[in-house]
């Protein structure tokens, strides 16, 4: 009978319980009938990944290399598993049970204590994933996801298109709730809805505030189909149709500083109607 415990500071639970199977089926000897007490996750994760036809599904296994290691050990020296059956796993429940009886008593074991050190790279070193000089294990799609999703907020939080907005909300000018409701419009559609008009909505509100409208400008920068010139058609002045310039655009249906009047005039009403007479003194002096 063989008994072994390990010691590791790695947290991951499955991660110690498959590296452990590993370290077993190779101190195996050949010809050899292996019981094997595994959790029944790790069972249910190496059957499904080892009968698993697509390549691409099994990179998304957060466990991809120890399982591809697994696979491949068996593979090549034609080792076999088998899901127990009711003798076997009478065997192994009593097995278990003389684990635990010499477990307790310490004279009788004979520990052996071995350092053994499982470096990632070794498991498979064709075809794997290095970023930043580290390996990345398995889970693929999922850690991409990741990746990309810090390098736009970095881009955006590093933007210097936002420095005025990063400057009103340091003076604490903006307001943060009433702009994500407005932006994410659920002053229309509530968070379970989503169609075309909703997504064009999100998306042009969302480049709004990012100041990346696909003006003129910016589409002459990414050399767009068909796009000539940076100049803005509306109003024929041989100016730049830039973020800045769409607002004072003469050619506007509605000029902004009407908007802003509008707006001023709609949050007087609120606040009269909630009787907040100081909060209308302030706005007035603001405007």
């Amino acid at each position: 009978m063989l008994l072994a415990k390990y010691e590791c500071t790695n947290e991951n639970e499955f991660k110690i319980l498959l590296r452990s199977l590993i370290i077993g089926l190779i101190i195996v000897s050949e010809r050899s009938d292996l019981i094997l007490g595994i959790n029944e996750k790790i069972k249910n994760w190496l059957f499904d990944f080892m009968t698993n036809l697509s390549n691409r599904k099994k990179i998304d296994s957060e466990f991809y290399l120890e399982l591809l290691f697994i696979e491949k050990l068996l593979d090549n020296n034609n080792i076999v598993l088998k899901e127990h059956e009711v003798k076997e796993y009478k065997k192994l429940v009593e097995k278990k049970k003389k684990a635990r009886e010499i477990l307790k008593d310490k004279n009788i074991i004979q520990m052996m204590n071995y350092k053994i050190d499982i470096i990632d790279e070794a498991f498979v070193n064709e075809y794997n994933l290095i970023w930043n000089k580290k390996i990345v294990l398995g889970g693929y799609r999922n850690w991409r996801k990741k990746v990309t999703d810090v390098i736009w907020k970095n881009k955006i939080l590093n933007s210097e298109k936002l420095d005025d907005l990063f400057m009103y909300n340091f003076r604490k000018e903006f307001d943060w709730e009433t702009t994500l409701k407005f932006i994410s419009n659920r002053s229309i559609f509530t968070s379970r809805q989503c169609n075309q008009k909703d997504t064009y909505d999100r998306s042009y509100r969302i480049k709004n505030i990012l100041k990346e409208l696909p003006t003129y400008d910016t589409l002459l920068k990414r050399n767009t189909n068909r796009i000539d010139n940076d100049l803005c058609k509306r109003c024929n002045k041989n100016e730049k149709e830039t973020w800045e310039h769409i607002w004072i655009c003469e050619g506007n249906e509605v000029m902004i500083d009407e908007v802003a009047q509008k707006a001023i005039y709609r949050f007087k009403k609120i606040l009269e109607t909630n009787d907040q007479q100081d909060e209308i003194k302030i706005s007035i002096l603001i405007s």
